[in-house]
């Protein structure tokens, strides 16, 4: 029978006292759902990158793609920031830098 997330983390002597079970469930549903990328374009990141990520999904999900794994981190990314992404918009990138 396999454990729940529950159980894995409080059993965990690697997880103890650094992450709460709440935020490794939230971090679950948030980031680890297997999910059909449509109408894709393709993007380059670093290999180095794309190797841990790979090595997280193997252990932690192995359902979800690499693909479908950063289209969940950059959505996620868009919704949190989208009020300062649009002041910076509106102001023009030049002006905001300081």
């Amino acid at each position: 029978m396999e454990k729940s997330i529950k159980q894995t983390v409080k059993s965990s002597k690697a997880a103890q006292g650094i992450v709460s079970v709440k935020k490794c469930r939230m971090y679950v549903e948030r980031y680890l759902v297997p999910g059909v990328v449509v109408n894709r374009s393709q993007v380059y990141i670093n290999g180095e990158i794309a190797e841990r990520i790979k090595k997280f999904l193997a252990m932690t999900a192995p359902g979800v793609s690499v693909s479908g794994f950063i289209n969940s981190i950059v959505a996620a990314h868009l919704d949190d920031n989208i009020k300062v992404m649009k002041v910076l918009y509106d102001v023009g990138l030049d002006k905001a830098r300081w």
